[in-house]
């Protein structure tokens, strides 16, 4: 099971640390500059994250 968690100052050097996989740069942009954007635009978005989740 997996959950939606909004990224907060408690988990973002976790996705900070997050890298795409070979390929992905096609598709999306990196974890560090999507993060970058949300701090920009933060009152008109909310950044999350796939977490797993509990049972």
């Amino acid at each position: 099971m997996i959950k939606l968690t909004q990224i907060d100052e408690t988990n973002f050097l976790e996705c900070f640390a997050l890298r795409l996989g070979n390929g992905q740069e096609r598709f999306v942009s990196s974890p560090i500059r999507s993060l970058a954007q949300a701090y920009v635009y933060r009152d008109q978005c909310m950044p999350s994250a796939f977490t797993p989740g509990t049972r």
